[in-house]
Formats: C-alpha cells, structure tokens, sequence
C-alpha cells in the first residue's frame, strides 16, 4: 500500500504481508465491479424493471463490502504505524556501493584525410580535446621540484657553451652534455625565441615538467635570460631547459656514432629500446594530464640509460616546437605526411614517427642517408620492396647483428613497422596498440635470447 510504504522506510526490506494482499484485492474488484455495472447500465432499457432492480442491489451490496474491505485495511495501518513509532531505534549499518574505477581518456579522434587541412576540422577536434576527461595531475608532495637556474651557473657548467660540450643537435636547438650540481645533464638551448610571454612559457614548462613516468626523463631546471634591446624594438628573451642525461647518450649516437659499442645494440637490446619507447610515447599521449605529441620524434628523443632501456627526452618542446634552421631534411625524414603538406601535428602523426625509428632499429640505417644510393635511401620505399619475399630479409637487417635475430620475430617487426607508416591517418594503430603487440613479441623473443647484454 502506498501509505504503508511511505510511512515505514523499511517495508521495502520485507515480503508481502496481509494488509498488501487485501489492498491487491480491494484494487481487483473494485475495478471488476466498475465494469460490470458499466456495461449492465448500458442495456439496463432492454431488461425488465424487476431484473434491474435486482442487479442495483447487488451492487449496492458490493460497494457496501468493499468499503467495509477499505476501512479494515486503513485500521490495520494505523495499528502498524503507531508500532512502528513506539517501537526503538535499530542502527543498520551502511553499506557504500564499491567506487567505480577511473575511466582511461579515449584516443583522441582524428579527422578524416580528406578535410585534413580544412579550419572547421580543426576547430572541431580542439573542442573536442577540451571536452575529453584526462586525469588528474599527482599530489604536490610527488611532484618533481624544477629548480630556476641563473645565467651563470649554466654558462660555467658549459663553458660558456663551448663546441666541446655540445654533444647533439636537438629538436628545438643545440644541446650540450655536462654536470651540474653534480648531476649529469643536457642543456638544451632554444635556437630561435618564442612567440609567447615569458611567464606564461614558464607556466607551460612546470606542467610538462610534472609528468612522471619510467620511460621520461626527468626535467632538472630552466633559465629564462633576457637581454636587453639593440636596435630593436623589444628585448630579446633566451629559453633554456636542463634534463638529467642517462648513462649511454641517445639512441642516435648508439646507432651512428663511430665511437660507440656496436656491440650493446643486440637482438633483444633493441627490442626493449623499442618496446620503452613505445610505453613512453603512449603515456604522453593517452595518460598523461597533459597532451603532449611531438612535431617530429627521432632517434635523438630517446636516451638510454645503463641498463639499455629507454627514455623520452625534449618532450617539452613537443607541442610549439621552434623551426631550426639547418637542420631542414632530417627533420623531414621523420615527419608523417600530413605535417610535411599542412604543419598539423596528431598523436597518430608520432606514429608514423615512431614507424621510421622501428625501421632505423632493423636497418641501422638513418632515413634518407645520402651514404646510400638513391634508390635506397628512403627506407619506407625500400622496406617495402623487399618485404614481401623472406630470402631478402638478410637485405633489410642491420649487418652489425651479424645474423643472431630470429627470422620469424624480425619478420613481425618489420611488418609492425610498415602498418605504422600507413598514409591513411585512421588506418595507423595507436602507441598503446603498439604497446601492447611489442609486448608480446619481447616475450616471443626472450625464448630464443633469454639475456640481454648490459
């Protein structure tokens, strides 16, 4: 019964009783009675005057029972409820739903190839960025502490940034390899100043910087030097950042380097490099409070530290990255093809990125290496052709693996690294597919190379 319900809370706990019965029936005949009388009512003129007097009795007998029915039901009621309230307090204890687990961002959409450059595509895909749920930054008590450094503590570090320190060209200018504060760093000096205020680069620096993950490294500090105007109409701003350097350089310098051990850089070493790039690349993109994609990702990105596995480096200049002057063509070698025709810069963009490195890891060949023939220097070109027919695989792998490579395994490799360099943008697999596949085939490949040199 309605009543009965909203006065006891805990009648929702408990079977049906006799009151809940009687109202069920109460309900039944009076909807019964309704009908019957309705429809003798309605031939009541064909039926003598005797007949029809006999039915209204009737009904006045039913209606009469009913109501009698009715009163029975609302005493027992009252009866229930003054119970009820002279009755004392039960404490139940209160038992919470078990929380829900925080939902992972979904990949961001991608717009179709065909409306790639059109500004209502992109208008559309940055509000949907905005909308998406990203999770939350980690607690201030586990956030990296970025240290402002002065002018001079970073040119004594670097002689004054001498050629002796410079140790690479990076993706946003020339980075030099020292110590300070007795850590081993790499400062990296932006080559061309930002279009932006200092405060606000500064404010975009701490929540790049923030990110923490295995597979990053670490951001040590920053300098921002501003120099005073000459000749021109306002000061001119110098950005510098400092990361923490790992043990054995870049993978650009373990690939190409005359003095590096060729020897480090095994079967499995490079699959694990691989795999830690991977997991890095898809953090960045996917689980991380801040989106962050690179413009062109290369072998100089990733740092390998004692153990041979692999970290992301200059990560925070992924998003507004500065144009270099000179170093045009390496760039492009590892730009997708839809930043070289429209400047548009995707986490499916790294992909294709990601795509040439697999490739440079099987090869040891640097992409668009004019050492090669003509014909062999694009190496997506010439992976292609030679993918099809297994006898040729000995064409496509690095000559300093001397052979000890599992065909089966390098075979997935490579077709792993083509799928990556689709031109179709929706086509491509997301980092956290690839995460996943390269996985599974470490694990395959420790079968046969259980130990990794170190």
């Amino acid at each position: 019964m309605l009543l009965q319900t909203q006065r006891d809370p805990m009648a929702c706990f408990r079977g049906l009783e006799e009151e809940d019965f009687a109202d069920a029936k109460l309900k039944g005949m009076q909807s019964f009675l309704y009908c019957s009388t309705s429809k003798v009512f309605q031939n009541s003129r064909s039926l003598k005057i005797r007949d029809t007097l006999k039915i209204r009795a009737k009904t006045i007998n039913l209606w009469s029972g009913i109501f009698n029915l009715n009163a029975k039901v609302k005493e027992k009621g009252r009866e229930d409820e003054v119970k009820y309230r002279s009755a004392p307090p039960v404490s139940s204890p209160l038992v919470l739903p078990p929380p829900s687990p925080t939902p992972l961002p979904l990949p961001l959409p991608l717009p179709s190839p065909q409306r790639m450059g059109s500004r209502g595509e992109m208008s559309r895909l940055n509000s949907q960025r905005s909308a998406e749920p990203k999770p939350l930054p980690p607690p201030k008590q586990q956030l990296a502490t970025l240290r402002p450094f002065t002018w001079e503590e970073v040119a004594r570090a670097c002689n004054n940034f001498s050629k002796e320190f410079s140790c690479r060209d990076g993706g946003a200018g020339p980075v030099y390899a020292t110590s300070l504060c007795k850590t081993d760093v790499d400062i990296t000096r932006i080559a061309s100043p930002i279009s932006k205020s200092v405060r606000k680069w500064v404010a975009e620096l701490r929540s790049v910087a923030r990110l923490q993950h295995p597979h990053l490294c670490a951001v040590v500090g920053f300098h921002v030097h501003i120099s005073p105007a000459q000749g021109k109409p306002k000061p001119q701003s110098e950005q510098i950042v400092v990361y923490e350097r790992m043990t054995n350089g870049t993978l650009d310098r373990l690939l190409y380097s005359s003095n590096a051990p060729k020897s480090a850089l095994d079967w499995p070493s490079r699959l694990n490099i691989a795999l830690g790039a991977a997991r890095g690349l898809a953090f960045l993109h996917d689980l991380s409070p801040v989106e962050v994609a690179y413009r062109s990702f290369q072998t100089i990105n990733i740092q390998v530290d004692r153990d041979l596995n692999a970290r992301l480096s200059d990560y925070c200049f992924a998003r507004n990255p500065p144009k270099i002057p000179g170093i045009a063509n390496r760039v492009e070698a590892y730009l997708a093809p839809e930043t070289l025709k429209d400047g548009h810069v995707f986490p499916k963009s790294n992909v294709w990125s990601f795509g040439v490195v697999l490739l440079e890891l099987l090869t040891g060949r640097q992409n668009m290496d004019r050492q090669f023939p003509e014909e062999e220097r694009n190496l997506v070109t010439f992976c292609r052709a030679l993918v099809e027919d297994e006898k040729l695989l000995d064409k496509i792998m690095d000559p300093q693996l001397q052979g000890k490579y599992p065909s089966r395994i390098a075979k997935r490799v490579l077709d792993l690294a083509l799928h990556c360099l689709q031109q179709d943008v929706v086509q491509r697999s997301t980092m956290k597919e690839l995460v996943n596949e390269l996985r599974s085939i470490d694990t395959n490949s420790r079968l046969v190379f259980p130990k990794r040199n170190s």
